[in-house]
């Protein structure tokens, strides 16, 4: 999977004309921005489907290949936000793949479906600006034994909230966390949380003496993660 989309990747990067850029955005999932005009634009998607339905990767003995599903979006500088924007792309994108894949999708903000899919790219939007701005803070939730108290310590798990910019609201992972996994955030979530916590305990080297152990949730991608240990 790795060799594909990098040799995809590649391929890409290798086509694209003067102003055209390409950016991965997921584990399989990418974003190109385009200056040009609707009806151009579809043209140039279609030049992409082709290209990549025809691509051949060789990999121990197998010959690879794969189709892509392209979602389109316009974007209006002084009248377009770049977020929602791209949550419109993205989930016409989505369409195209239910729709059978190997095709192109328009976005229209106004159909259900589209409506439906916006919302995880619109998280993905979010989730990078508060990595970027400090949205996110880190509360604790203290355990307890049943028995009587050993004495070792306090005791707790550390747990994550988004700071809403807008409402000034504390957001539950619930919210964001699946939209992170998708667009592989949650290991730069997870040691940003990391980050946070032993930042506090520099900067409380008292409340830190207090405490015996502390426990931290960790993402799927975090626990496969070849360079977390040394992080």
């Amino acid at each position: 999977g790795d060799v594909l989309i990098s040799s995809v990747a590649s391929m890409l990067q290798a086509n694209l004309r003067a102003g055209e850029h390409l950016f991965r955005i997921g584990g399989d999932e990418f974003a190109m921005l385009l200056p040009l005009d609707g009806s151009y634009a579809e043209r140039r998607a279609q030049k992409f489907i082709s290209a990549i339905e025809t691509f051949r990767v060789g990999w121990n003995g197998y010959i690879l290949s794969t189709t892509a599903s392209i979602g389109l979006a316009s974007l209006t500088p002084g009248r377009s936000e770049f977020a929602q924007a791209l949550s419109q792309a993205d989930a016409a994108c989505f369409t195209a793949k239910e729709l059978g894949g190997n095709r192109i999708c328009f976005a229209d903000q106004h159909t259900e479906v589209m409506l439906v899919h916006t919302e995880a790219m619109q998280w993905a939007v979010r989730i990078r600006n508060a990595l970027g701005n400090g949205g996110f803070e880190i509360h604790c939730q203290e355990i307890r034994a049943f028995k009587s108290d050993s004495g070792m310590g306090r005791e707790f798990e550390v747990l994550l909230r988004l700071r809403d910019p807008d409402s000034n609201r504390l957001l539950s992972p619930v919210l964001f966390m699946p939209a992170a996994e998708r667009f592989d955030l949650g290991t730069r979530i997870d040691r940003h949380v990391i980050e946070l916590l032993l930042g506090w305990m520099e900067s409380h080297p008292a409340e830190a003496q207090s405490v015996a152990s502390c426990s931290i949730n960790l993402s799927a991608d975090t626990m496969q993660d070849e360079g977390f240990a040394d992080f």
